[in-house]
Protein backbone atom coordinates (compact mmCIF):
# COMPACT_ATOMS: atom_id res chain seq x y z
CA UNK A 1 0.00 0.00 0.00
CA UNK A 2 1.39 3.41 -1.00
CA UNK A 3 2.03 6.03 1.68
CA UNK A 4 -0.20 9.07 1.91
CA UNK A 5 2.72 11.51 1.56
CA UNK A 6 6.09 11.31 -0.17
CA UNK A 7 8.55 13.62 1.59
CA UNK A 8 11.42 14.64 -0.70
CA UNK A 9 14.69 15.92 0.74
CA UNK A 10 17.23 16.90 -1.90
CA UNK A 11 20.79 17.07 -0.61
CA UNK A 12 24.26 18.09 -1.77
CA UNK A 13 26.96 18.22 0.92
CA UNK A 14 24.32 19.18 3.49
CA UNK A 15 25.22 16.90 6.41
CA UNK A 16 25.83 19.99 8.56
CA UNK A 17 22.06 20.61 8.76
CA UNK A 18 20.57 17.36 7.44
CA UNK A 19 20.17 15.66 10.82
CA UNK A 20 17.93 18.45 12.11
CA UNK A 21 15.91 18.42 8.89
CA UNK A 22 15.14 14.70 8.86
CA UNK A 23 14.56 14.59 12.61
CA UNK A 24 11.85 17.20 12.17
CA UNK A 25 10.16 14.82 9.70
CA UNK A 26 10.34 11.88 12.13
CA UNK A 27 8.60 14.07 14.72
CA UNK A 28 5.58 14.77 12.49
CA UNK A 29 2.20 14.04 14.08
CA UNK A 30 1.06 12.53 10.76
CA UNK A 31 3.11 9.37 10.22
CA UNK A 32 1.85 7.80 6.97
CA UNK A 33 4.73 8.93 4.77
CA UNK A 34 7.85 7.82 2.95
CA UNK A 35 11.05 9.88 2.97
CA UNK A 36 12.94 10.10 -0.31
CA UNK A 37 16.46 11.41 0.27
CA UNK A 38 17.84 12.29 -3.16
CA UNK A 39 21.54 13.01 -2.86
CA UNK A 40 23.34 14.89 -5.62
CA UNK A 41 26.81 13.32 -5.39
CA UNK A 42 27.72 14.48 -1.87
CA UNK A 43 31.13 13.73 -0.40
CA UNK A 44 30.42 14.76 3.19
CA UNK A 45 29.64 11.37 4.70
CA UNK A 46 25.87 11.56 4.20
CA UNK A 47 25.65 7.98 2.92
CA UNK A 48 27.34 6.70 6.09
CA UNK A 49 24.86 8.61 8.23
CA UNK A 50 21.89 7.35 6.21
CA UNK A 51 23.11 3.78 6.78
CA UNK A 52 22.60 4.27 10.52
CA UNK A 53 18.92 5.16 10.11
CA UNK A 54 16.72 2.14 10.62
CA UNK A 55 13.32 3.18 9.32
CA UNK A 56 11.47 1.31 6.58
CA UNK A 57 9.93 4.57 5.38
CA UNK A 58 13.33 5.84 4.18
CA UNK A 59 14.43 5.57 0.53
CA UNK A 60 17.92 6.77 -0.39
CA UNK A 61 19.09 7.65 -3.92
CA UNK A 62 22.50 8.87 -5.07
CA UNK A 63 22.48 10.84 -8.32
CA UNK A 64 25.68 11.45 -10.29
CA UNK A 65 23.94 12.45 -13.54
CA UNK A 66 21.71 15.45 -12.91
CA UNK A 67 23.17 18.80 -13.90
CA UNK A 68 20.77 21.14 -12.10
CA UNK A 69 18.55 21.39 -9.03
CA UNK A 70 15.51 21.21 -11.27
CA UNK A 71 16.64 17.88 -12.73
CA UNK A 72 17.22 16.53 -9.22
CA UNK A 73 13.75 17.58 -8.09
CA UNK A 74 12.12 16.08 -11.18
CA UNK A 75 13.81 12.70 -10.73
CA UNK A 76 12.75 12.56 -7.09
CA UNK A 77 9.13 13.38 -7.95
CA UNK A 78 9.12 10.69 -10.63
CA UNK A 79 9.97 7.95 -8.10
CA UNK A 80 7.51 9.21 -5.48
CA UNK A 81 4.44 7.09 -4.72
CA UNK A 82 2.39 9.18 -2.27
CA UNK A 83 -0.99 10.79 -2.83
CA UNK A 84 0.81 14.01 -1.94
CA UNK A 85 4.41 15.16 -2.40
CA UNK A 86 6.01 17.45 0.20
CA UNK A 87 9.45 19.06 0.00
CA UNK A 88 11.99 19.86 2.68
CA UNK A 89 15.34 21.43 1.86
CA UNK A 90 18.16 19.78 3.79
CA UNK A 91 18.92 22.94 5.78
CA UNK A 92 15.31 23.64 6.84
CA UNK A 93 12.92 22.09 9.37
CA UNK A 94 9.19 21.54 9.85
CA UNK A 95 6.83 22.10 12.73
CA UNK A 96 5.33 18.89 14.11
CA UNK A 97 1.87 19.50 12.61
CA UNK A 98 3.01 20.54 9.13
CA UNK A 99 1.84 17.48 7.21
CA UNK A 100 -1.35 17.05 9.21
CA UNK A 101 -2.38 20.67 8.60
CA UNK A 102 -1.60 20.74 4.89
CA UNK A 103 -3.30 17.49 3.94
CA UNK A 104 -6.58 19.09 5.02
CA UNK A 105 -6.05 21.79 2.37
CA UNK A 106 -6.69 19.24 -0.37
CA UNK A 107 -10.23 18.61 0.81
CA UNK A 108 -11.08 21.42 -1.62
CA UNK A 109 -11.04 19.53 -4.94
CA UNK A 110 -9.62 22.40 -7.02
CA UNK A 111 -6.39 22.52 -4.96
CA UNK A 112 -3.32 21.38 -6.90
CA UNK A 113 -0.71 22.44 -4.31
CA UNK A 114 -0.37 24.08 -0.92
CA UNK A 115 2.10 26.25 0.99
CA UNK A 116 2.33 28.16 4.26
CA UNK A 117 4.07 31.00 6.02
CA UNK A 118 7.36 30.06 7.67
CA UNK A 119 9.88 31.18 10.23
CA UNK A 120 13.11 32.81 9.09
CA UNK A 121 16.11 31.84 11.23
CA UNK A 122 18.98 34.21 10.55
CA UNK A 123 21.08 33.31 13.59
CA UNK A 124 24.68 34.32 13.01
CA UNK A 125 23.95 36.51 9.97
CA UNK A 126 22.55 39.60 11.63
CA UNK A 127 22.81 41.53 14.87
CA UNK A 128 19.08 42.24 14.83
CA UNK A 129 16.38 39.78 15.87
CA UNK A 130 17.42 36.43 14.42
CA UNK A 131 13.92 34.97 14.10
CA UNK A 132 10.95 36.43 12.24
CA UNK A 133 8.03 35.24 10.09
CA UNK A 134 7.84 35.34 6.31
CA UNK A 135 4.16 35.53 5.48
CA UNK A 136 2.68 33.63 2.58
CA UNK A 137 -0.50 34.80 0.86
CA UNK A 138 -3.24 36.19 3.09
CA UNK A 139 -6.06 34.79 0.93
CA UNK A 140 -6.78 31.05 1.28
CA UNK A 141 -6.63 30.23 -2.45
CA UNK A 142 -4.24 31.73 -5.00
CA UNK A 143 -4.21 31.56 -8.80
CA UNK A 144 -1.34 31.06 -11.24
CA UNK A 145 -1.32 34.72 -12.27
CA UNK A 146 -1.21 35.85 -8.62
CA UNK A 147 1.76 33.58 -7.93
CA UNK A 148 3.71 34.79 -10.97
CA UNK A 149 3.03 38.42 -10.05
CA UNK A 150 4.04 37.96 -6.41
CA UNK A 151 5.90 34.76 -5.61
CA UNK A 152 5.67 34.03 -1.88
CA UNK A 153 5.99 30.24 -1.77
CA UNK A 154 8.56 28.84 0.63
CA UNK A 155 9.73 25.65 -1.08
CA UNK A 156 10.11 23.74 2.18
CA UNK A 157 6.42 24.42 2.88
CA UNK A 158 5.23 23.22 -0.54
CA UNK A 159 2.96 20.20 -0.93
CA UNK A 160 1.70 18.92 -4.30
CA UNK A 161 -1.09 16.67 -5.46
CA UNK A 162 1.07 13.64 -6.25
CA UNK A 163 -0.89 12.36 -9.25
CA UNK A 164 -0.93 15.78 -10.93
CA UNK A 165 2.77 16.33 -10.22
CA UNK A 166 3.90 13.01 -11.69
CA UNK A 167 1.73 13.54 -14.77
CA UNK A 168 3.29 16.97 -15.35
CA UNK A 169 6.93 15.92 -15.04
CA UNK A 170 7.47 15.57 -18.84
CA UNK A 171 6.76 19.32 -19.00
CA UNK A 172 9.09 20.16 -16.10
CA UNK A 173 12.24 19.99 -18.18
CA UNK A 174 14.18 23.19 -17.40
CA UNK A 175 17.65 23.21 -15.87
CA UNK A 176 17.09 26.01 -13.40
CA UNK A 177 18.93 26.35 -10.13
CA UNK A 178 17.10 29.35 -8.64
CA UNK A 179 13.63 29.58 -10.22
CA UNK A 180 12.92 25.85 -10.45
CA UNK A 181 10.41 26.19 -7.60
CA UNK A 182 8.50 28.97 -9.36
CA UNK A 183 8.55 26.93 -12.56
CA UNK A 184 7.11 23.92 -10.72
CA UNK A 185 4.40 25.86 -8.90
CA UNK A 186 3.21 27.76 -11.98
CA UNK A 187 3.04 24.47 -13.85
CA UNK A 188 0.92 22.89 -11.09
CA UNK A 189 -1.36 25.92 -11.11
CA UNK A 190 -2.32 25.27 -14.70
CA UNK A 191 -4.30 22.39 -13.17
CA UNK A 192 -5.80 24.06 -10.08
CA UNK A 193 -5.21 26.61 -7.33
CA UNK A 194 -2.69 27.04 -4.51
CA UNK A 195 -3.99 26.71 -0.94
CA UNK A 196 -2.15 29.10 1.39
CA UNK A 197 -1.87 28.65 5.15
CA UNK A 198 -1.24 31.89 7.07
CA UNK A 199 0.31 30.07 10.05
CA UNK A 200 4.04 29.27 9.83
CA UNK A 201 4.56 25.52 9.46
CA UNK A 202 8.31 25.40 8.97
CA UNK A 203 11.62 27.18 9.44
CA UNK A 204 13.91 28.44 6.67
CA UNK A 205 17.50 28.70 7.82
CA UNK A 206 19.48 31.68 6.50
CA UNK A 207 23.20 30.97 6.30
CA UNK A 208 26.22 31.91 4.24
CA UNK A 209 25.76 29.06 1.75
CA UNK A 210 22.11 29.65 0.79
CA UNK A 211 21.87 29.33 -3.00
CA UNK A 212 19.23 32.06 -3.10
CA UNK A 213 21.85 34.59 -1.97
CA UNK A 214 23.55 34.50 -5.42
CA UNK A 215 21.58 37.49 -6.70
CA UNK A 216 23.30 37.89 -10.08
CA UNK A 217 22.62 34.29 -11.11
CA UNK A 218 19.05 34.59 -9.82
CA UNK A 219 18.43 37.66 -11.99
CA UNK A 220 19.78 35.90 -15.07
CA UNK A 221 17.48 32.93 -14.51
CA UNK A 222 14.47 35.18 -13.97
CA UNK A 223 15.10 36.72 -17.39
CA UNK A 224 15.50 33.31 -19.01
CA UNK A 225 12.41 31.90 -17.33
CA UNK A 226 10.17 34.77 -18.39
CA UNK A 227 11.35 34.51 -21.99
CA UNK A 228 10.56 30.78 -21.96
CA UNK A 229 7.19 30.85 -20.18
CA UNK A 230 5.58 34.10 -21.27
CA UNK A 231 2.98 33.50 -23.92
CA UNK A 232 0.60 35.72 -25.90
CA UNK A 233 -2.59 35.76 -23.86
CA UNK A 234 -6.05 37.27 -23.79
CA UNK A 235 -6.05 36.77 -20.02
CA UNK A 236 -5.62 40.28 -18.63
CA UNK A 237 -4.60 39.03 -15.16
CA UNK A 238 -1.88 36.80 -16.60
CA UNK A 239 -0.56 39.59 -18.86
CA UNK A 240 -0.33 41.88 -15.83
CA UNK A 241 1.42 39.13 -13.88
CA UNK A 242 4.14 38.78 -16.51
CA UNK A 243 4.57 42.56 -16.56
CA UNK A 244 4.82 42.66 -12.77
CA UNK A 245 7.39 39.86 -12.83
CA UNK A 246 9.50 41.80 -15.34
CA UNK A 247 9.28 44.94 -13.20
CA UNK A 248 10.30 43.05 -10.07
CA UNK A 249 13.36 41.70 -11.85
CA UNK A 250 14.32 45.21 -12.95
CA UNK A 251 13.78 46.43 -9.37
CA UNK A 252 16.05 43.72 -7.97
CA UNK A 253 18.67 44.56 -10.59
CA UNK A 254 18.50 48.28 -9.74
CA UNK A 255 18.84 47.61 -6.01
CA UNK A 256 21.77 45.29 -6.63
CA UNK A 257 23.52 47.88 -8.78
CA UNK A 258 22.95 50.69 -6.26
CA UNK A 259 24.32 48.51 -3.48
CA UNK A 260 27.53 47.83 -5.42
CA UNK A 261 28.00 51.45 -6.51
CA UNK A 262 27.09 50.87 -10.16
CA UNK A 263 24.87 53.93 -10.36
CA UNK A 264 24.57 54.17 -14.14
CA UNK A 265 23.38 50.58 -14.37
CA UNK A 266 21.04 51.16 -11.44
CA UNK A 267 19.45 54.12 -13.18
CA UNK A 268 19.00 52.12 -16.38
CA UNK A 269 17.27 49.33 -14.50
CA UNK A 270 15.12 51.81 -12.60
CA UNK A 271 13.88 53.44 -15.80
CA UNK A 272 13.05 49.98 -17.20
CA UNK A 273 10.40 49.53 -14.50
CA UNK A 274 7.03 50.24 -16.11
CA UNK A 275 4.94 50.44 -12.98
CA UNK A 276 5.23 53.75 -11.12
CA UNK A 277 4.33 52.03 -7.87
CA UNK A 278 7.12 49.44 -8.25
CA UNK A 279 9.58 52.20 -9.18
CA UNK A 280 8.70 54.17 -6.05
CA UNK A 281 8.97 51.03 -3.90
CA UNK A 282 12.39 50.33 -5.39
CA UNK A 283 13.67 53.83 -4.60
CA UNK A 284 12.34 53.48 -1.05
CA UNK A 285 14.13 50.15 -0.54
CA UNK A 286 17.36 51.60 -1.90
CA UNK A 287 17.07 54.49 0.59
CA UNK A 288 16.37 52.13 3.50
CA UNK A 289 19.32 49.94 2.56
CA UNK A 290 21.55 53.03 2.47
CA UNK A 291 20.39 53.81 6.01
CA UNK A 292 21.42 50.34 7.13
CA UNK A 293 18.01 48.68 7.40
CA UNK A 294 18.98 45.04 7.01
CA UNK A 295 15.66 43.83 5.63
CA UNK A 296 16.01 46.22 2.67
CA UNK A 297 19.44 44.82 1.71
CA UNK A 298 19.73 42.13 -0.91
CA UNK A 299 22.75 40.59 0.83
CA UNK A 300 20.84 40.08 4.10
Amino acid sequence: MSPKVSVIINTRNSIRFFRQAINSVWRESFEDFEVIVWDHASNDGLADYIATLEDARLRFFVDHQSQSLQEVRRRAIEVSTGDYVAFLDADDTWLETKLEAQIQSFEQTSVACACSSYWLDAQGLTRSASRSVFRSYSQPYVSRSEVIANYRVGFSTLMLDGAIARELMPRYQGRYRFVEDLDLVQLMLQEGVLASEWRPLGTYRLHENNASRDIEALLTERDQWLETVQEPTQDGALAKAFSRFRDETASLRARRAFGSGQYRGAFQSLTAIRSQRTRIECVGLVALAALGVSRARLDF
